[in-house]
Parts: C-alpha cells; structure tokens; sequence
C-alpha cells in the first residue's frame, strides 16, 4: 500500500457504517489512512432526513463519536480522526439542521444536495430523455437555497449531477450554467463558507473530480478561500483514493493552502 507523496495529506470526506451505503468500520478506515500516510480524516457519514415522517431519528452521532474515540486512541500521534457529517439538503430541513448542529459537538459539516424540493434522487433524474437544461438549472437552484439557509461549512461535490449524467453517457457542460455557479459562490463567499474536491469522480465513469479544475479556478477568481479535499470513500480501501490528483489540481487553479476544521472553525494548511 503505497504512501501519500505530500508531507501532509487529508480526506475530509469519509463514510463509515454509520452510513446506510458503507460497512466499514472507524478502526479500518483509520488503519489504512495511517498505512496510507494520512494526516488527517473527517467521518462525515451521512445524515439526510428523506421527508417529514422519515427524519433520520435513528441517526445518533454520539454512537458514532464513541467509535471515533476509540480510534483516535488506538491512532493518536498517528492520525487526527474529526468528527463530521454530510448533511442532505439541510435547507429542507431548517428546524432540524439548526438542532443537530447546536446538539452535537461537530468539526466539520458538509453539505449536499442529492435529492431535489420533491426528494427524488439525484441518481433518479431522467438523464436519457429529459431536458437537461431544465434539470441542470433545478439542481443548481437547490444548491443555491442550500447556501442561502448556510448551514454547513464547505458545499460536498457540487456537481453532482455530472456523475450521474455520466453513468447514462450523457455529458454536462457546467459553461451553460456559469451565472449560476457564480451566485452561488458569491454566496459562500460572503457568508465565510466553502467547497469541498471530491476526488471520487476520478475513479468512476465521469473520470473528473467535482468540481473540476475550470470550476475550481472560478472559485479562486470570485475570491473563495476556504476549499476541502475528500474522496468521498465508502469501503476502507478508498480513503485517500486520488487526493495526490486533487491536490495537484486545487495548487493549479491558484491555491496556494488546503483547509482543515476544528470544532468548525477553518485552518489553512500552505500545499
């Protein structure tokens, strides 16, 4: 299992069994970020309430902070292990997003949008012989209420629905909806906030990372500072899968620092 080439290397995007699409254990995750040469991993298993009689009240973080405890014992001088969410569509949810948050002692928050105002997926859409202009611009206009409702701390995969796309091989061009990615990064920006690079886009069909590097230039010329990287890793093999990519890209778009959180405040690392 090779080492990460960067002297210090995050993932800020990792799911555990605490997430109804993984199995795997805190212990094995950090077990390969430390063989990996990881620094630092955020669990961010995922909390998504899917309508007003299913609010995900069988999600308990102090579980699952339990698990981390122990793994930060068994790691500790190895591996800082944060304790993070990815909230679905917070903006759905005001009321609930504000309790989680303010009951639970939370790192990092990221959020996602994968469902739109009708809780249809974002795997759902009708990619094939729907109007993809239509569908883009509804997604990016839930985003955009996500960042106006504003909490979470960086924005995970932005363009999610070009995953999607491209398992149904249809190719979406983010230049068609540029105003809208501008609004909302002038939002975030305003309101201290950021974006994640999810890297799991490099080992699936879309064969790029969300966002790419156009977007994430954009992100640096509208002024954005704050920028995560995470793999988005579901199985323990994946944790870190890619960052040295990401990484790469994010110092070719103008950055010259990664973020990190603690207790939700950011911290910038020179890369």
């Amino acid at each position: 299992m090779s080492k990460m080439i960067n002297k210090f290397i995050v993932d800020y995007h990792v799911h555990s069994h605490f997430s109804s699409d993984s199995s795997a254990s805190i212990l094995d995750i950090a077990k390969v970020a430390v063989e990996k040469g990881i620094s630092e991993i955020a669990i961010t298993d995922h909390f998504e309430p899917i309508n007003l009689k299913n609010l995900y009240k069988d999600y308990n973080p102090s579980i699952l902070l339990l698990e981390i405890e122990e793994a930060r014992e068994r790691y500790k001088d190895k591996l800082i292990i944060l304790h993070g969410v990815e909230y679905g569509q917070p903006h759905h949810f005001p009321e609930i997003s504000k309790h989680i948050l303010q009951s639970h002692d939370f790192d990092y928050i990221l959020g996602s949008t994968h469902k739109n105002k009708d809780f249809l997926d974002v795997n759902k859409f009708d990619y094939v012989s729907g109007d993809i202009q239509t569908i883009v611009k509804h997604y990016f206009s839930e985003i955009k209420d996500m960042a106006v409702d504003n909490n979470f701390d960086c924005i995970g995969h932005l363009d999610l629905i070009r995953r999607y796309g491209a398992v149904k091989k249809v190719v979406i061009s983010l230049e068609n909806y540029i105003e809208d990615i501008v609004d909302i990064f002038d939002i975030i920006i305003k309101n201290g906030k950021g974006i994640e690079v999810n890297t799991s886009g490099l080992r699936q069909k879309m064969n790029s990372s969300m966002p790419d590097l156009d977007i994430v230039k954009l992100y640096h010329a509208r002024g954005g500072k704050i920028i995560t990287i995470g793999s988005d890793a579901h199985v323990a093999s994946q944790v870190g899968s890619d960052i040295d990519a990401g990484l790469f890209m994010i110092k070719k778009a103008g950055f010259k620092t990664i973020t990190t959180f603690q207790k939700r405040e950011p911290h910038f690392i020179t890369i």
